[in-house]
């Protein structure tokens, strides 16, 4: 292997999106088809509600007007209750994004550390306290194969942790990437309702005319249309933290990463998503048809087990689908095929993040969680007391302090799990860049990339052992 530090020309986006193009885009039909069934749920779905508000009307006005009687009186306290624990919640995000980009790398090493010591810890009690000791051995034993296998991977481990934290920083850098996110929840929650209400009320209307057994079916198929939907439109704007996460990271001169840009990305390979949303969909209602008939008999109990290990296999092969489509502009089966070729590349790396990822952002969370109950109690013990002390006789700090902690808790839940998706994606994202990097390496070309120094050293070595050659 070379490598050359000579002056080079970078590559714009746009010529790095003419070597990435595999062809084949989507035919945007099954999306089409997909708008029209979301549009009808959402229709009929507010059509039940209207009627549902319009024949209680006056039971609802009758409550605002209680709340209203309650909450105005005490209006500056809510208010500046609100504007803290809000101040809070904007504080807690950005310290939980701060730390994923500093720290995650560590608690990837601690997670893949701890579980090995605690199996061979928990091996010894069972050999020293119940003398068990075939139980206590295979407890060992595994606990030694996952220190080996922890050494023998931990330059791939060091690789994950840092393409995490990178994550996190292309999110403080791309707000855009949040907003799709914030969509996102937004609007699937609505479709996610509507569908409730559409399925209630379209059952509501065959009653009578059909056999009463078919109503479920009729309520589950409603459903299933709906969590397409649904699916479609997480789908989408997942496309789009991708679309911006690969401005951001194949534009390192140039920052021409974008909302509108990424939105557009994603809806150009719109029939694909759709048809990557109707899979999942699919293997969703399947997984939960079959647990439900799980207690019932052995068989069923297979057959749960069975679909439940093919979804989770399915979500593994496809790990790299939506970002082959949205980033190679390519179709459902060619996304497919290029994500089981990353997989290929990347299988040590990617079985880390699919396992470690969650434990690794769930133990940060649990740090932001922390501070948003210690914060909220000093709100509610030393800012909100010393106000409703004069008019609430017999109220304790310690009460208004622990209301305060559990509202800061709850609201502060919002922008955590908020970040918690996005950097998800944006990992998957550079996961695949990474990927597309080693690819194009091997062919020796070189994209441009926001790789840090020591990722690079990484990538040099990763290369060398493949017998690349390279200019960085």
């Amino acid at each position: 292997m070379s490598e050359d530090s000579g002056p080079r020309k970078i590559m714009s986006i746009e010529e790095v999106d003419k070597v990435l193009y595999i062809g084949n885009p989507p035919s945007g039909v099954p999306a089409y088809i997909v708008y029209f069934l979301t549009l009808a749920i959402l229709v009929v779905g507010f059509y039940r509600l209207a009627l549902l508000t319009g024949g209680n009307w006056g039971a609802i006005q009758f409550i605002l007007s209680m709340l209203g009687g309650t909450v105005v009186p005490y209006a500056n306290i809510i208010l500046t209750f609100i504007l803290a624990i809000f101040a809070l919640a904007i504080l807690g995000a950005f310290i939980f994004l701060v730390l994923i980009r500093k720290a995650a790398k560590y608690f990837l090493y601690f997670i893949m550390l701890v579980f090995p010591i605690l199996s061979i810890g928990f091996g010894v009690l069972l050999l020293v306290s119940t003398q068990d000791t075939m139980y206590g051995l295979v407890f060992v034993g595994f606990g030694i194969l996952g220190l080996l296998s922890f050494f023998l991977v931990r330059r791939k481990i060091e690789l994950a942790g840092e393409l995490l934290q990178l994550s996190a920083k292309a999110v403080l850098d791309e707000k855009g990437a949040l907003l799709a996110t914030f969509l996102s929840v937004i609007i699937s929650s609505i479709v996610a309702i509507a569908t409730l209400l559409t399925g209630l009320y379209v059952v509501e209307l065959v009653t009578g005319y059909i056999s009463n057994e078919w109503l479920p079916v009729v309520f589950l198929a409603v459903m299933f249309l709906g969590s397409w939907g649904s699916g479609f439109i997480v789908y989408l704007f997942d496309g789009t933290i991708i679309g911006i996460i690969h401005d951001w990271y194949r534009s390192p001169e140039v920052d021409v990463a974008s909302f509108g840009r990424g939105l557009k990305r994603a809806l150009d390979v719109k029939g694909g998503i759709a048809t990557f949303a109707l899979l999942m969909a699919t293997l969703r209602l399947l997984t939960e048809q079959a647990k439900k008939g799980r207690e019932k008999s052995f068989i069923g109990a297979l057959i749960a087990f069975i679909a439940g290990v093919a979804y989770e296999l399915v979500r593994f092969l496809t790990y790299y689908t939506l970002p082959a489509m949205v980033i190679r502009k390519t179709n459902f089966t060619e996304g497919i095929k290029d994500s089981m070729n990353k997989l290929k590349d990347l299988f040590v790396e990617t079985l880390i993040s699919y396992f470690g990822f969650g434990k690794v952002l769930a133990l940060l969370g649990f740090i932001v969680m922390v501070f948003y109950a210690g914060s909220g109690y000093l709100v509610g013990a030393y800012l909100l007391y010393p106000i409703l002390a004069a008019d609430f006789v017999g109220l304790t700090p310690v009460a208004v302090g622990v209301t305060s902690a559990l509202g800061t808790l709850l609201i502060g839940l919002i922008p955590t799990i908020l970040i918690f998706r996005t950097v998800s994606i944006a990992f998957n994202g550079i996961l695949y860049e990474f990927g597309l990097d080693l690819e194009f390496a091997n062919k020796g070309i070189t994209l441009p990339s926001r790789l840090p120094d020591k990722i690079k050293r990484d990538f040099l070595a990763i290369l060398e052992e493949k017998g690349a050659t390279i200019r960085i």
